[in-house]
């Protein structure tokens, strides 16, 4: 069991890997992914994987694509919840997340593409395969403020209280499938 009481970043200034697997377990505060720094010259991308059976990352907030290159993949009965804050996709970096093979995802508010007027990133999201869930609790905004899709298939289920595509003002052009 990996916990921390304070932010996680992966993929600063340079490129990071956290990989949860064999069951394993994190609980964490905050985690960046891709999260990247004004003050960093650097390039890094972050990529973390939740795999396997009972394999589980819990934290108070995700962001993947602050501002550098996030992946987040969720497969093969691993599963993440988002506890109490936001999960976004793309903020102003580019985005990815996947919950494939019976992967397993729970957020409440959750938005993908963009949350500020200085929004440069874009948001993936693709939720597939038999057992592949994903659950808001909340609102679903799909291009909130920058591009973004979602792409849903092979018998997965995405379910959220209220879905806006093409939800803010500026440079979007949401597609959900």
């Amino acid at each position: 069991l990996w916990r921390n009481g304070g932010d996680v970043r992966v993929g600063t200034g340079g490129d990071g890997l956290v990989d949860i697997a064999g069951g394993g377990r994190a609980a964490l505060n905050s985690i960046y992914i891709g999260r990247g720094s004004d003050l960093m010259f650097g390039t890094g991308a972050g990529t973390v994987t939740v795999h396997g059976t009972n394999s589980q990352l819990v934290c108070a907030a995700l962001a993947i694509g602050q501002l550098r290159a996030g992946v987040l993949t969720i497969a093969d009965g691993g599963g993440v919840r988002v506890v109490g804050g936001k999960l976004t996709v793309g903020r102003s970096g580019d985005g990815e997340m996947h919950v494939i093979a019976g992967g397993r995802l729970e957020a409440g508010e959750t938005v993908l593409g963009g949350e500020s007027s200085a929004a440069s990133g874009s948001a993936s999201v693709t939720v597939s395969g038999a057992g592949s869930q994903w659950i808001n609790a909340g609102d679903l905004k799909l291009s909130n403020l920058s591009p973004a899709s979602l792409a849903i298939s092979a018998g997965a289920m995405v379910q959220n209280a209220n879905a806006f595509v093409g939800f803010g003002i500026g440079p979007s052009d949401g597609t959900a499938v």
